[in-house]
């Protein structure tokens, strides 16, 4: 019979195991409310912790199978005639209380099967929690070592804080908390663990997401704190809800990151305004509304409003229109008795200021002007360094020059710009925009221009360059021309075919190391001539003729005078071995050597004649006649 392990369990309804029945860390189950719970310890002080809820709302739900011989799927009604479901992802499954590894023990796919890779033997016991309820997501990292019979400190990946964060098991089979201590990143067991067997250790990261559809429910005094030294508290006290903020900090509300309420040490401050629909301090302010709105004032009551009279002295300890009115006050005294707004000659003067005319066209000298507005004039504004009229001397701007206006003239013979860059069209999105942009000549009705059509610059004069000029390319409408030397050479095209014409009454030299003639693909030669070369001539890229220091090479058939005619040989004519010499329209007649022989061959229908104009016919040896024929006489061998 299989050996059955099982978790403490109670099958009585609402009973709770007590601090002295668990140990530390260890779980137990109340099989009748589907409740699980756990022994905790903080500070020397033992609680038991229910870490599941019963019922319909119950966390998770237990599933008890006796297994029959070679039982591989378990389905259906337990030995409790709980019908199994379950969420897929969402179980864990025991066998004879050793924990399942989903990956390679079993499947769950369907939410009513569960599937055993190797099969269970006759009353092993199946045990399946089925979690029903999310309370929340929380990340959970798994370490895994090799037990080697000697080593008992093992590193962990992370602290987990708390050794409750941890769940241990060796081979499968959960280690009770008192079987071993965490201390920051370092697990120890109070036993080596055997050599060979599997360890796995599952780390808490203690980073929770609540499920959005479940509702956080917190018990009196029990509170949300929020921040790295949980300065930030909500809870309800049993009387009362709180936020409280316990650290060093002010407690704000914001709206839309804009902070509208700040409670502080010493009070709070509001941003904006406030809507009281009752009383401020006692006082009803609807009903104060007649004395808010007062013309006249008296005593206690607030100021008058807009139009209304005040008699009497304002006394205040804070400022004016954003004044200190008691810090200026030494400069208030400071201002003439009497002063009037329109100041005598003799009073500016007075002021250091030196002044004549000031009725009319005043002229006022003084060392520096300091304005916090606009210095404005009429519609002509004229600034006339050194003498008056006479448009000389330098205005100097400190600063940046902004020229708001729609035409700005300089009158001067002389523009020198420092900058080395001159921007035109400044700010056009783009060529469409910046179109015509350029520099015109008066009088000369001179421009040059950018195109934006062609992205090109645009000149409608000729241009004469001395030295050279140098350009990525030149575009040259068709019918029109590009000039050397006025007319002396001229290159143009038109829309089928391109011209390089030489007019000088000289001659056109191409002068080049190595000349190739070839079709604008490059892929097809029609000449090529070599500086101290040959000089080649192909047909469909073939080469045909060659010159040589000797002569030329041709390859293929010589066609001389088809129309008529003589061809005139100045020098031999060599064969090779097998190139035949052929005459008449069929070739008939051939003249060649085979190698071994010289033959005189008729190949036609005809006959193979020799004629001479009166003298003999001789056919010889090296050495010695073979055969003499003579005419009107005998013919002798």
């Amino acid at each position: 019979m299989a050996q059955t392990i099982k978790l403490k369990r109670s099958a009585t309804a609402g009973a709770a195991p007590t601090t002295s029945q668990l140990e530390l860390g260890e779980v137990a189950i109340n099989t009748y409310d589907g409740k699980m719970y756990i022994k905790k310890s903080v500070a020397g002080t033992e609680t038991i912790v229910e870490i599941s809820g019963g019922g319909a709302e119950g966390i998770f739900v237990e599933y008890l199978y006796t297994a029959t011989a070679s039982q591989t799927a378990f389905s259906g009604n337990d030995d409790n005639s709980a019908f199994l479901s379950y969420e897929v992802g969402a179980i864990q499954v025991f066998l004879n209380g050793i924990l399942l590894d989903p990956e390679t023990d079993y499947t769950a796919t369907n939410g009513a099967l569960v599937t055993l890779s190797s099969a269970a033997a006759v009353n092993d016991y199946l045990q399946i929690f089925a979690f029903k309820k999310k309370i929340g997501d929380g990340n959970v990292s798994i370490d895994t070592f090799s037990g080697n019979n000697s080593t008992t400190a093992f590193t962990l990946s992370l602290d987990p804080g708390d050794e409750n964060n941890t769940r241990v098991f060796i081979d499968g089979v959960y280690q009770s908390k008192s079987n071993y201590t965490v201390s920051g990143t370092t697990l120890t067991f109070s036993s080596a663990p055997p050599s060979g067997t599997s360890i796995e250790v599952e780390i808490g990261n203690r980073v929770v997401t609540l499920d959005t559809l479940s509702d956080l429910d917190l018990p009196d005094n029990v509170k949300l704190r929020l921040g790295t030294s949980q300065d930030l508290e909500i809870y309800h006290d049993a009387s009362d809800s709180l936020i409280n903020d316990n650290g060093t900090g002010s407690l704000k509300l914001q709206t839309g990151g804009s902070t509208k309420l700040e409670v502080t040490s010493s009070g709070v401050d509001v941003t904006g305004n406030i809507a009281v629909s009752g009383t401020v301090d006692g006082i009803d302010i609807a009903a104060r509304d007649a004395v808010l709105t007062s013309t006249t004032t008296t005593a206690g009551a607030a100021l008058p409003k807009a139009g209304g009279a005040m008699t009497g002295a304002i006394t205040t300890n804070s400022t004016f229109d954003g004044r200190d009115v008691a810090t200026d006050g030494s400069k208030l005294d400071g201002i003439e008795s009497g002063a009037t707004a329109d100041q005598t000659q003799s009073e500016i003067n007075a002021l250091g200021i030196t002044a004549t005319g000031l009725s009319g066209t005043p002229a006022i000298s003084v060392a520096n002007i300091t304005t916090t507005g606009e210095l404005r004039g009429p519609a002509s504004f004229t600034i006339d360094p050194a003498a008056v009229g006479d448009n000389t001397g330098t205005v100097i701007i400190k600063g940046n020059l902004q020229v708001d206006g729609a035409t700005t003239t300089i009158n001067s013979t002389t523009l020198t710009v420092d900058d080395l860059n001159l921007t035109l069209a400044s700010g056009a999105a783009n060529g469409t925009a910046a179109n015509g942009a350029g520099i015109t000549i008066d009088g000369a009705s001179a421009t040059l221009t950018y195109q934006s059509t062609g992205d090109n610059w645009a000149f409608n004069k000729n241009l004469d360059v001395t030295g050279s000029v140098t350009a990525d390319g030149v575009n040259v409408p068709d019918g029109e021309y590009l000039r050397f030397n006025t007319n002396g050479l001229t290159l143009r095209t038109n829309a089928n075919n391109a011209y390089i014409v030489e007019n000088s009454g000289g001659k056109l030299a191409i002068q080049a190391s190595n000349l190739e003639l070839s079709n604008t693909a490059g892929t097809q030669t029609y000449a090529y001539f070599s500086d101290g070369g040959s000089s080649q001539i192909f047909y469909n890229n073939n080469k045909k003729l060659e010159t040589t220091n000797t002569g030329i090479d041709v390859t293929g058939t010589i066609t001389t005078n088809s129309g008529g005619g003589s061809a005139v040989l100045g020098s031999h004519l060599d064969l090779g071995d097998n190139q035949k010499a052929r005459f008449g329209a069929d070739d008939d007649l051939q003249i060649y050597h085979d190698g071994s022989n010289s033959r005189i061959q008729d190949v036609g229908s005809g006959n193979l004649k020799l004629v001479t104009n009166g003298a003999a016919i001789q056919l010889q040896s090296t050495t010695e006649n073979m055969v003499v024929a003579t005419p009107d006489a005998d013919v002798q061998l």
